[in-house]
């Protein structure tokens, strides 16, 4: 394999087999906790489990997300996808874990929501009478026992509609909510990962832990309203509760984020790291003596420009009359002035102060009977200092006679 390319990081972007990364989410139906696993184990356990080449593991990425008590699963080859998706058994430090993989939804795609769908039609005959014109439905799938289905549709851009048996209906954009655990009632987790389910649950209204075992509602307790989220007295599913709001507004966040980043091709982070792209230490030029001079000012910029780089450094360059500026003298380009047309004759009367003036001028005056007088409209459109190319621009001027006077 020629390694001889430019190098990204410390690995060759010639090993990717693809452009994008596959995200696979990986949850513990059994309920375990994993933030009382080694996350080292976690990831031999995967790769033995998964039987990923040496390459493979090289572009496959493992994230814990204890918060959500699940795994992320980041990988840049298809092959390695679909050995992952396979898993059904993890053994982590000789313990057995079921686990369930799939495919997360890529940030590049939309979803809609459409109501009014019979609980009679089946998953074929919706996917028959279902279509969108100009756009792909990737995947579908109905919302709880309701009417509704959540389409997942291939772009960035959400249709205004669809179409279902020959009737057209409108597509929604998908309500995005916080939904606390049924069994601890957090809501920093969903139900089926509930880290705490093997050693306790809890009552929704007050928030009293009993057994695993045991349902709190069928258990008599002393029970009174408290939320374990906010520790108001109200239960822990009301939906005025300010906990569950703050996370449902930072979900949503998240969210947009996300998707508008995707959208303008904003990425936060590389996957691989540029080691050119580190910022290199340089000199501290504030709080200064010479901090006001135009000399300390521009070497300011200078080590400010050669220390950020990408989109920061963009953002402070605010106009080329700044960059032009902040050049050393010697050597320095002309700055580009704007177009501007050539005057026929100058503001303070005297003709000829300009070559250009001058040679309509001449142009006039030698101009015979009868003749139509053009005048020249010169636009420069060169930045470059060494020829200036001018837009040469016709239009009939007068008409000289030999009885005018100039």
């Amino acid at each position: 394999m020629d390694t001889s390319g430019p190098r990204e990081g410390f690995r060759s972007p010639r090993s990717r087999h693809q452009t994008t990364p596959t995200t696979i989410v990986m949850k513990f139906t059994d309920y375990t906790n994993l933030s009382n696993i080694d996350v080292g184990a976690v990831s031999f356990c995967i790769h033995r489990a998964a039987g990923l080449s040496i390459r493979e593991r090289a572009d496959t990425f493992i994230k814990v997300r204890k918060r959500q008590n699940l795994i992320a699963l980041v990988t840049y080859r298809v092959s390695a996808a679909n050995k992952l998706l396979a898993i059904k058994k993890l053994t982590v430090l000789g313990n057995v874990h079921t686990v369930t993989c799939y495919k997360a939804l890529d940030p590049s795609n939309t979803r809609g929501v459409l109501h009014g769908v019979p609980q009679s039609y089946s998953r074929e005959q919706i996917r028959s009478s279902l279509r969108i014109p100009g756009h792909k439905i990737l995947d579908f799938r109905r919302m709880g026992e309701s009417q509704s289905i959540l389409i997942t549709i291939e772009g960035h851009i959400l249709p205004r509609q669809a179409i279902f048996c020959s009737a057209v209906a409108r597509l929604y954009p998908p309500r995005v909510y916080c939904r606390p655990c049924l069994h601890c009632f957090g809501l920093q987790h969903r139900t089926d990962v509930c880290p705490t389910r093997k050693e306790f649950v809890r009552c929704s209204d007050c928030g009293t832990k009993f057994p695993p075992n045991q349902d709190p509602t069928d258990t008599p307790h002393d029970c009174e309203l408290h939320c374990v989220n906010c520790h108001g007295d109200h239960s822990a599913t009301d939906p005025s509760c300010q906990a569950l709001r703050d996370a449902t507004e930072e979900l949503r966040n998240l969210n947009r984020s996300i998707r508008n980043r995707h959208r303008y091709g904003l990425s936060r982070t590389s996957t691989y790291g540029d080691v050119g792209a580190l910022p290199r230490m340089s000199p501290s030029y504030r709080h200064t003596p010479l901090d006001r001079s135009r000399t300390s000012s521009r070497t300011h910029q200078a080590a400010l420009n050669s220390t950020l780089g990408g989109d920061r450094l963009r953002e402070r360059t605010c106009s080329r009359r700044e960059q032009w500026r902040n050049q050393p003298r010697q050597g320095r380009k002309r700055m580009p002035s704007d177009p501007t047309p050539v005057r026929l004759q100058p503001r303070h009367g005297d003709l000829g102060t300009t070559p250009e003036h001058g040679r309509i001028a001449r142009a006039a005056t030698s101009a015979g009977s009868g003749q139509v007088v053009s005048a020249l409209y010169a636009t420069p459109f060169s930045k470059s200092s060494d020829l200036r190319c001018y837009q040469i621009t016709h239009f009939p001027l007068f008409t000289h006679h030999a009885s005018t006077k100039p």
